[in-house]
Order: C-alpha cells, then structure tokens, then sequence
C-alpha cells in the first residue's frame, strides 16, 4: 500500500535558497541523494534515500562517524509523523560508534514524505551554529558522512547504533560553488 506524509513549515531564512546542487549517495548496492542550496546565513538539504526507516547526512572532521554531526529524520510509521533531529556521533569505550540527539536543536524541518520505497526529508539550518555538537558549513572542501537504516528508531530520542546500520558511506563535498559570489562576501562563518 502506498502512502505519503507531507508537511510544509515555513523556512527559517530571510532571503529564499535555490536547491540546484545534488550529489548520488552511495550506500553499495543502493544510491541515495542530497540536494542542497545556500545563502550567506543557511544551508537548506534534502536527502532521499530508498529506505522506509531513517535517513542521515552531516559533516565529518576526518571522514569517519565518530564526532560527527548529523541531519536525522524519518517518517513515524506508526503517526506519519515527519520527525527532524540533530544529532551527533559519539565513540564509546568499545569503539562502537552511537548517534545522540544534540542538547540543541539546529535543524528546521521544511518537508518531510514516504512511499513504499523512499523516505524523503527537508531541513534547513544556519550555515555556523556555535554548538558544541555542530560542524560548519565552510566553503572549504568537507568531508560528508551519511547513513540509513531499514526501520524507524524505536523512540524519537533514542540512541543509535552505527554498527548495526546497515548502510553507511562518506565523500568529500565541497559547498562553496553552491554559494553566489554575493552571498560569499557576507558569509559569516564565526561566532
């Protein structure tokens, strides 16, 4: 049975961001995609990926999970609910790498929808949070981590297990030339 839930919330950025930059994800045998735009204050992204559970794509320092920062979202099979998060990676004493829902929320969730192939969120966010948890987005080459799993989680604030995800990938992007020359010069990556 197919079915889709929509929401729409009215962005958080003043000056309207066009979603003309997009990158196929690869989690092995699937692809996924992330289309993004941004203006001097916010980076808005969407990530559709052919999954019925969660779906995730942050910022690494080094390429790996752990210390990561993360866009979490899904579609609450059971309320149809379009839930958004931000969360990070921690690596505990065994080096197992768990996903934690961040002290502050960063992500505005624009839009949200399911099929009975795909889970497709929208957010955006301010380019340079000044959270602890948060990685910027800069205009230097970073390193992206994304991720995926089968089912939703069993709590919206539950941890989360990478070693048991299924599906997990990472590629250097580079955010600059999604940025006008206008919007660069008014950039401000500090806090």
């Amino acid at each position: 049975m197919l079915y889709w839930a929509v929401l729409f919330i009215g962005a958080v950025s003043a000056t309207p961001i066009r979603m003309d930059h997009r990158d196929s994800l690869d989690f092995g045998s699937a692809h996924g995609e992330a289309r993004w735009g941004i203006n001097s204050t916010h980076l808005e992204m969407e990530l559709a990926y052919p999954t019925k559970g969660w779906v995730a794509f942050g910022l690494s320092p080094d390429g790996h999970m752990d210390d990561a920062d993360f866009l979490f979202g899904y579609v609450d099979d059971a309320t149809k609910e379009v839930v958004v998060q931000d969360r990070h990676v921690v690596e505990d004493h065994a080096m197992h790498d768990t996903m934690m829902m961040d002290g502050h929320q960063d992500w505005t969730r624009i839009s949200g929808m399911q099929n009975n192939t795909h889970t497709v969120i929208r957010a955006i966010r301010k380019l340079q949070t000044c959270d602890k948890d948060d990685h910027p987005f800069t205009l230097d080459s970073q390193h992206a981590v994304f991720a995926m799993d089968s089912r939703d989680p069993p709590s919206k604030s539950a941890s989360i297990s990478l070693e048991t995800t299924a599906k997990t990938g990472t590629e250097p992007l580079d955010f600059s030339h999604a940025m006008s020359a206008t919007d660069m010069k008014s950039a401000n990556f500090r806090c």
